[in-house]
């Protein structure tokens, strides 16, 4: 019990922990930001971050939240999820391409077309490490997981930074989003040392 109570607040630590540095990184980068991009560049990236969220509903789509609240799952069945979740991922990027002509008509806004394609791969990117989040939570491992938020937020804030600084507008923002979801992905591979079996259950 003394064990499980430590767990528990580690956990708990770590969490808030993660909440709190992740956030007040976040509004640092967005304070300068705010002072380097006109307010339109947020509204564009801001009408594409409905699609991706939508989009992101659609791949996770309770799958590998299941891994978490089974926990006598086999690494078929962690693999089956992955590579569920991957297609689902490829699936919907390949969705958003094919209306971004329409996004852009719809709100008359052309920028939004090659926006959409850029924003697309985020979709994609987070899709190859949703299994593994879930695993690092499975394991109680919010300690890693803190870390790979908060050097991810701080990698691609730096990046968003310094492409607005460098006067490359809108697309600042969606490199920020772009590189946020790679970085991530790739911390998530490093930080958890499962890797998905070449095979699915059809069960």
């Amino acid at each position: 019990m003394r064990v499980t109570s430590n767990v528990a607040r580690s956990v708990i630590a770590w969490s808030g922990t993660s909440v709190i540095l992740q956030n007040a990184i976040a509004f640092g980068i967005q304070i300068v930001l705010a002072r380097l991009l006109a307010p339109e560049h947020f509204g564009a990236v801001a009408l594409l971050a409905l699609f991706v969220g939508v989009a992101n509903l659609f791949v996770s789509a309770g799958f590998p939240a299941a891994l978490i609240q089974d926990q006598n799952t086999t690494r078929l069945d962690e693999s089956t999820v992955f590579w569920f979740t991957v297609a689902a991922g490829i699936a919907m990027s390949v969705g958003m391409c094919a209306i971004a002509p329409l996004i852009a008509s719809f709100y008359g806004m052309p920028v939004l077309r090659p926006l959409t394609l850029a924003m697309a791969a985020t979709v994609f990117v987070s899709s190859l490490g949703a299994v593994h989040n879930t695993m690092l939570t499975k394991r109680l491992e919010f300690r890693r997981l803190t870390l790979v938020g908060v050097v991810a937020t701080l990698i691609s804030g730096g990046i968003g930074v310094a492409l607005a600084w460098n006067g490359l507008g809108v697309w600042a923002l969606v490199a920020q989003a772009v590189s946020n979801a790679v970085v991530g992905t790739t911390l998530a591979w490093i930080a958890c040392s499962w890797r998905p079996m070449l095979a699915f259950s059809r069960g």
